[in-house]
């Protein structure tokens, strides 16, 4: 019987091997990135900070249980705000904050769905001994789209 050599089998067996794991890889790679998905409000900045929802917002609004904090900037306050909302851009928050108490109900906002400003103030006040603070599911343009009470500057 003849022997035939293991070597060049063996080689063959380990180059099929990694050339069908490099289409394995590449084919999953150029799958998932051809088709990234957009994030959804609850899965943005802060997922940990729970969302209030309009319906639940104005409801808290209608019966004063909370505090609503437009963060907003000045100008965009200015020009249209939450009816009765205070406002402590962002920016100002860390002094501001000194004006509320941590035991009252705040619902923080701002102009974007994604609610990542809002979102980064709820977070500044609950690490600074605030009790409840939840930003509104859709932010200011949902709140304004829904039809609820805004000012606005003259």
């Amino acid at each position: 019987m003849k022997k035939r050599p293991v070597l060049p089998l063996l080689t063959i067996g380990i180059g099929t091997v990694l050339i069908l794991s490099a289409i394995y890889i590449n084919t999953n790679l150029r799958t998932v990135s051809q088709a990234p998905q957009p994030l959804t409000s609850e899965e943005e900045t802060f997922p940990e900070i729970p969302r209030v929802t309009l319906k639940d917002a104005f409801t808290a609004f209608q019966g004063g249980a909370a505090v609503f904090i437009d963060v907003r900037d000045a100008d965009s306050y200015t020009n249209s705000h939450i009816l009765g909302a205070k406002s402590f851009p962002l920016a100002q928050l860390e002094d501001q904050m000194k004006k509320i108490g941590t035991e009252t109900w705040i619902i923080t906002y701002c102009t974007w769905p994604a609610e990542e400003s809002s979102a980064r103030a709820a977070r500044m006040l609950l690490d600074n001994g605030f009790k409840k603070v939840t930003p509104i599911l859709g932010g200011y343009r949902a709140w304004e789209k829904a039809g609820y009470p805004v000012e606005t500057s003259p």
